[in-house]
């Protein structure tokens, strides 16, 4: 079980990958036989603590480091979002840099961008793209 954004998610495991629920959004739900069941050795692997954090919403994408820039005044939203163990790296007089794991997906981009001009993507190169074509196809939907 996960809390995260005023929810509790049930963190699952089905056919290779992991999965979110909305535990309020369940129906049905029943207490099954203990067996040994799949994923078992995945779910020993995850550290629930650092989990939440690189996602977004509960919504999954590719882990990756990514390296970002932001305006001073959003050191406590960066913080409250990622931890008070985050390295954070002074950028210039105004900004700071870190470098995180996170789940690349609508979601980060979607938080990243609700920080308006405040925060950018520095790194790595291919999350700058995947930002870039957000953006793009929100621009032909709205242009």
């Amino acid at each position: 079980m996960i809390y995260s954004d005023d929810n509790y998610y049930l963190l699952a495991y089905e056919s290779g990958k992991f999965k979110h629920f909305r535990v309020d959004k369940m129906e049905s739900v029943k207490l099954l036989e203990l067996i040994d069941r799949e994923g078992r050795e995945e779910f020993e692997k995850v550290d629930m603590a650092a989990y939440s954090k690189y996602t977004f919403n509960m919504y999954g994408g590719k882990i990756e480091h990514v390296t970002m820039v932001f305006q001073n005044r959003f050191v406590g939203t960066v913080l409250d979002r990622f931890g008070r163990d985050v390295v954070i790296m002074k950028e210039d007089a105004e900004h700071f840099r870190i470098t995180v794991s996170v789940a690349v997906s609508y979601q980060f981009f979607g938080w990243l961008f609700g920080l308006g001009k405040g925060a950018r993507i520095i790194g790595p190169e291919s999350v700058k793209e995947k930002m870039k074509k957000v953006l793009a196809d929100a621009e032909k939907m709205y242009g």
